[in-house]
């Protein structure tokens, strides 16, 4: 069966573009533009990973920080789209670990960089640590 990836993205374009781009690579995808609406479409929808934009409506580390909070999506593991700039991408990976991410993909990124990203974080053994 395919993985599920829930996409988080801001941009409706972007997260439609994305979305098309991995069913055709055959994984399941749900997009919601926000935290409110990822809250619920994992209470609809079982996932096994998701992306989410750093930039999102109260931003990707605090909304990955509350999605955490829920005991039965605590597991599920991120990845946080960052942005291009090097310093502020740096700054954004620094507090994502602090929040106890450790999966990010540089935006613009390409379908082959985000099926690789997918695919190491889905067999990846490592547990997900809790927020701070």
């Amino acid at each position: 069966m395919a993985a599920h990836v829930l996409i988080i993205e801001r941009n409706e374009k972007i997260g439609g573009l994305i979305s098309a781009q991995l069913r055709e690579k055959g994984f399941g995808t749900v997009v919601v533009r926000h935290g409110a609406e990822a809250a619920v479409a994992l209470r609809k929808t079982p996932t096994d990973v998701i992306l989410l934009d750093n930039q999102v409506p109260m931003g990707g580390i605090k909304t990955a920080r509350i999605l955490r909070l829920h005991e039965k999506y605590n597991t599920i593991p991120i990845v946080l789209s960052l942005p291009p700039d090097k310093e502020e991408a740096r700054q954004v990976i620094g507090q994502g670990q602090e929040a106890g991410l450790r999966n990010f993909l540089v935006k613009p990124f390409t379908l082959a960089a985000l099926q690789k990203k997918l695919t190491e974080v889905l067999e990846s053994d490592q547990p997900i640590e809790k927020p701070t």
